[in-house]
This record gives C-alpha cells, structure tokens and sequence, in this order.
C-alpha cells in the first residue's frame, strides 16, 4: 500500500470522525435555534470575488459603518400606483404564476403567518378561513405604507438576528421571504449563484443543510481517495493522472523532490478537495465526486484535451468553445464531457484518432485508454501475422534492414 504523506488511515479516519463531531454540532445548533425562533442574517462573502478588499476579512461592506435598506415596491398592473413586496401579497406575480396546488399551499402560508402577526400587534386572533380575513387584516396589505414604507432592515458587516417573537423582525421575516430586499438572498445556495447581487442571506438552517451536505460529499471524497491510494493497479495510477490533469490548475500541481509519481498525484487530489487550489471548497468536492464517476476512457480524453489547452495546441474562443490548431477542429461545447462525447462519436472518430496518433509521441498518452478497440485489433493482428511464414529474404545485404524493421527472417536453405 502506497503510504499517503502526512495522511496514514489513521489519520484518515480520525479526520472521519472530526467531520462526524462536527455534524452532531450543526444539528445541535440548529435545535437550539429552532426553539428559540431566531433566524440570522448573514454575509455573503467570498474571497475568490474581489470586493475592494472587504473579501480577505469575511466583509462585504466597509467596517464600522450600518447600510439600511427598505422595502421594495412595484407597479400595480393598470394603474399609476405602486406596492409593496411583503411577502403576505396573495397577488403578487410570484404567487399567481405557481401551479394550484403550490399556490393554494404558499397562500395558506402567507394567511398563517398574516394572522400570527395581526395577533401580536392587536392581540386579536384572525381565523385564516375566514372569508373576510383581509378586510380584518387589511393594515397588512401591500399598499399601506403606514406599516412597510417605514419598516427597514439595518444591518452590517456582522449581519442581524431576527427574533421571530418581535413583530418587527417577523414582518422583515416575511417581506425577505418574498424578495421584497432585493440585497438578501432568501437562503444560501441562492446567494452563492450571484455575490455581487445578493449581500446577504437568510439562514433558517439552510446554512447547516448546506455545511452538512458539503462535509458528508468530502468524507465521500476522501474514501473514493483513499481507495485509489490503495489500490496498487496500473488503472488507478492512471486514474489519479487524469483526475489531476483535468480538475487542478497548473499552477496548483507542484512537485516536492522524492516523491512518488502516486504520492505527487494524492497530494495535488488532497488540497484540491480542501478548496486549496483556486476553487472553492464545495465547488471543487462536487467536481470531484462527477469527475471519478466516469470511466477510463471518458477520463483520458478529457485529460488530453486540457493537455492540449494547457500546451497551446488547443485555443479556448471568445465563445468558449475549444479549437484545435494541427486539426481544424472546432469542438462547438463549452462543457468538457460533452466535447469527449463529440469527439468520441462515429461521426468524428476518425479524426480522434488521428489527433491522438499524431500526439502520443510527444505525451504520456495511454493508447488502452484512448483506443482500446485499435489496441485489441493491432494485438489480434500481430498475434495472426506471427503465426505466418518468417519473411524470406534472398540477400545477406538486407539483413541490416529487416533487423530494423523488427522481423523475424530465415536466409534460405542452400
């Protein structure tokens, strides 16, 4: 077994049960604070994004300062007026456009946490059935600007608790749900889609979902690495070369001296999974896990065509399609294993292969990976050929000659 620098299984599955502790520390957070009915608003930083400099210290607005941001309006289809986005709007287009059963289930909501709020601010109690319900509630419809033109969000660098208790807090709750602050995504993966749109997230324990997910895929990661480490085939060391070539940037592939081809590989594969190599962490274990599912094959060409684009033998375009010089080919994706599956098809396979045959010379190219069906055929052929007369020759004088050509001769018999 190839022995892991620095990562023994020991320590491998020490680093397992640390993930396991950190797991049961998520769900116990999250527990206390769906008993106290708090939610947070959080900062969505990055620092893969620039940000003026905000992004090295977690922030994403200068420090010692408190943005405030109000509730957003939109017009009132046919009029000149205008309302506001509550998120207890039961003709907002957001909830009109949804199919019946979603729509029926969102007003529902929206009735149930109308009353909650009339009830805290009135201590009168509204049935949600009620057929008059918004005549009784009617200081919670999107027009009164009595009660959301002057409801506002303060908050800075360390975002806010809101107190689902406080009137307040519950309605900046609600028009947060409905998108009525454009600056605060209403959950993670939504503000990691755009960190330059959304500020902000609302953590209702998404935020733990998501941390949980991303700790359960790295263990998965690990293990799936750990089994390539131990696995003393030829096929698994080319594996972790392709994995290499395709997912980790050149830059993040150096070489300490003395070390094994095997452990080069796991020690580059190692931080890429911990977000070490210009791709965030999360990012960088689904890429991973999607890349290790594909076969030998798929993973070979992928490797070649990075190879050829990190040599400059093949051109990424303005459209990010890639172009191949030597060839004139064009591959017309943008997503790698759809330009595997391209160049793989009968259409273009002819082309493949010459694109590989002219290359294999001068890379580490493994031919059983790339063309197995020409390798099973030329060792099919060699077999038959060998079992054919020795070539004849008449003159010593070309004896020099089938020596470098490689074939068995007999002189004829005098």
């Amino acid at each position: 077994m190839v022995k892991s620098p620095g990562r023994d299984v020991r320590v491998f599955y020490l680093s397992e049960f640390i993930l396991f502790c950190e797991i049961l520390l998520c769900i116990f957070v999250a527990k206390i604070n769906n008993m106290k009915k708090v939610v947070k608003i959080k900062p969505n930083s990055n620092k893969e994004i620039e940000m003026f400099g905000l992004e090295q210290y977690g922030e994403v607005m200068f420090p010692n300062v408190d943005h405030e941001y109000y509730v957003a309006t939109i017009p009132i289809i046919g009029t000149d007026k205008y309302k506001y986005v509550t998120g207890l709007d039961e003709t907002a287009p957001s909830i009109v456009s949804l199919p019946d059963k979603e729509r029926i289930e969102k007003i529902r909501w929206i009735r149930e946490m109308a009353s909650d709020i009339y009830y805290k601010m009135n201590n009168i109690k509204v049935d949600p059935d009620d057929e008059h319900f918004w005549e009784k509630c009617s200081i919670l419809l999107p027009h009164n600007s009595s009660v959301w033109g002057k409801l506002k969000l303060k908050i800075n660098n360390l975002g806010r608790m809101l107190n689902l208790d406080v009137v307040e807090d519950l309605l900046l709750y609600c028009v947060i749900k409905g998108g009525g602050i454009p600056e605060v995504a209403i959950s993670i993966d939504i503000a990691k889609t755009d960190y330059e749109k959304f500020k902000f997230y609302l953590d209702e324990g998404a935020e733990f979902d998501y941390n949980v997910r991303t700790k359960k895929t790295k263990t998965k990661a690990y293990s799936l690495l750990n089994e390539l480490v131990e696995d003393t085939t030829d096929e698994s060391l080319r594996k972790m070369r392709y994995l290499v070539t395709i997912l980790v940037p050149v830059q993040y592939q150096s070489k300490v001296a003395g070390e094994t081809e095997k452990d080069f590989y796991l020690q580059v594969l190692d931080n890429y999974i911990n977000g070490l190599s210009g791709i965030k962490e999360s990012r960088a274990i689904d890429l991973f896990l999607d890349t290790f599912d594909k076969d030998l094959r798929k993973l070979s060409v992928a490797a070649l065509i990075t190879d050829l684009i990190n040599n400059g033998e093949a051109t990424i375009l303005e459209d990010r399609t890639v172009f191949i010089k030597d060839f004139d080919i064009k591959l017309l994706s943008q997503d790698i294993w759809e330009n595997v599956n391209y160049l793989l098809s009968s259409a273009f396979y002819k082309k493949f292969k010459d694109i590989v045959l002219a290359y294999k010379s001068k890379k580490n190219l493994w031919l059983e990976d790339l063309l197995p069906e020409e390798m099973k055929s030329n060792s099919t052929t060699n077999t038959d050929s060998n079992k054919q007369e020795d070539l004849v020759i008449e003159s010593g004088d070309n004896d020099e000659l089938a020596i470098l050509k490689n074939k068995k001769f007999k002189k004829p018999t005098k």
